[in-house]
């Protein structure tokens, strides 16, 4: 274990085996987010400088109850079916969501999937992707647009904002899109959206339907 001064708006004196551990170990301290702080400054013991960036979703920020929670959310589980399975009551559920949307920087349960789905390091399975595209493919330009949208957290208002629509009109596409895909909710949506990988990748997706 080495001693390193942490700085990017505080200084932060720590103990780690490394320079990246010791960033890690400073923003955790101080509850900060590489969202919001991508980046610092690490002086060592001989005095040399180094630059840490940091990428990736920010579970070091996570206690260990929390990563559990957005397992399960990643995996589709409403509130209810997180309680049961961790033994806690649909409410501190709710608190354990509020607090990690919070540290992530998000504003509801798809944009902290979204996030957590984008940012993380992991490599995705490997799968076979025609019957993916395909199935997105048949879904037509307004509703795949939509569904990007959904992808990106969008909520309805938010959608019918960009499309010019009523949220009513949202509605009912989503259910078109639910049923064409195979899905049940607006996270099993954004989950299989991201399964497609980068939204470069999907190119036309995201731009709007010919008027």
């Amino acid at each position: 274990m080495s001693s390193y001064t942490v700085s990017w708006r505080v200084q932060a004196r720590v103990d780690a085996p490394s320079c990246r551990d010791a960033a890690i170990a400073a923003l955790k301290k101080y509850r900060h987010s590489p969202h919001s702080i991508p980046s610092v400054c690490v002086l060592d013991k001989t005095g040399e400088k180094h630059d840490v960036v940091l990428s990736g979703f920010p579970y070091f920020l996570l206690t260990a109850r929390e990563t559990e929670v957005l397992s399960l959310l990643l995996l589709g589980y409403d509130n209810n079916s997180i309680g049961a399975e961790l033994h806690l009551t649909e409410r501190t559920v709710k608190d354990r969501l509020s607090k990690l949307m919070h540290k992530v920087g998000v504003h509801n349960r798809v944009q902290l999937a979204v996030a957590a789905a984008t940012l993380d390091a992991g490599q995705p399975a490997q799968r076979d992707m025609s019957r993916y595209r395909a199935a997105l493919d048949a879904l037509g330009p307004k509703r795949k647009h939509i569904a990007a949208l959904v992808r990106e957290g969008l909520t309805n208002r938010a959608i019918a904002q960009v499309l010019g629509t009523t949220e009513g009109t949202i509605k009912g596409y989503l259910k078109s899109i639910y049923d064409a895909l195979g899905v049940s909710t607006r996270l099993e949506l954004a989950n299989w959206m991201l399964s497609l990988g980068p939204l470069t990748r999907l190119g036309e997706t995201m731009s709007p339907p010919a008027a």
